[in-house]
């Protein structure tokens, strides 16, 4: 048997303003969606903390349709956020 699975994946380059970031990938619990923080000069990736850094999102917690990432900090320019 074959099990195939598809990973969607959406980056945000940061302006320092932005907290909010939307999705549409569905979702059977937030803890599935994944943020990462990357620093665009040096390439270094790290994992953001969901609960502490970042809370997932949807209208009456569906998440069939996507939702909203936000995170507690704003990142300056020359960061990029990467939802997976």
């Amino acid at each position: 048997m074959t099990v195939s699975s598809t990973v969607n994946k959406k980056i945000y380059n940061a302006d320092g303003n932005a907290t909010q970031f939307s999705f549409t990938a569905k979702l059977f619990d937030p803890t599935e969606m994944k943020v990462y923080l990357k620093d665009t000069t040096t390439g270094v990736s790290a994992p953001l903390n969901y609960g502490s850094e970042y809370s997932v999102n949807a209208p009456n917690n569906d998440f069939s349709d996507g939702g909203t990432v936000t995170t507690v900090a704003t990142y300056a320019t020359g960061k990029q956020l990467t939802l997976v």
